[in-house]
């Protein structure tokens, strides 16, 4: 009787991972094709970002995206923490300012950086998680 219950408690491991080998392999299968669409919407992205690029590098989009000029940045003086998370600056906290609305961020709520050209400016800028959130949903994404 002991060696019938052994035999039956293996049949049942044995099948209990089958059905956990099944489940995995259907999971992983399901990683995979989700892991290639955000693939390819993000080289869809690229590729809409670099034709606007280029579109604005030969003037032919009639309408640039807005960005404030320095004068127009919330003054560094008044601002004593983050307007996003709310973290306050210190000597390694330092500030830094979102090329598109303006507002002073810490380095982890404006570390996007964004295709100068979209602005007529020449490389990269810094933008706020709000403001890079809006980019992507101004391409569609």
């Amino acid at each position: 009787m002991t060696s019938s219950f052994s035999i039956d408690k293996d049949a049942t491991i044995l099948t209990e991972f089958d059905t956990l080998t099944t489940k995995f392999s259907s999971h992983s299968e399901n990683l995979l094709a989700r892991l290639k669409g955000k693939e390819t919407k993000t080289k869809e992205l690229a590729e809409k970002i670099a034709a606007d690029a280029k579109n604005v590098q030969k003037g032919e989009q009639d309408k640039q995206l807005p960005m404030l000029s320095k004068k127009h940045w919330m003054p560094d003086r008044t601002c004593k923490v983050c307007y996003d998370c709310e973290a306050p600056f210190t000597l390694f906290r330092r500030r830094h300012h979102c090329r598109i609305c303006g507002q002073v961020f810490c380095n982890g709520c404006s570390s996007h950086m964004v295709n100068g050209a979209l602005y007529n400016i020449q490389g990269t800028v810094r933008v706020c998680n709000y403001c890079f959130d809006q980019q992507l949903w101004r391409f569609n994404v």
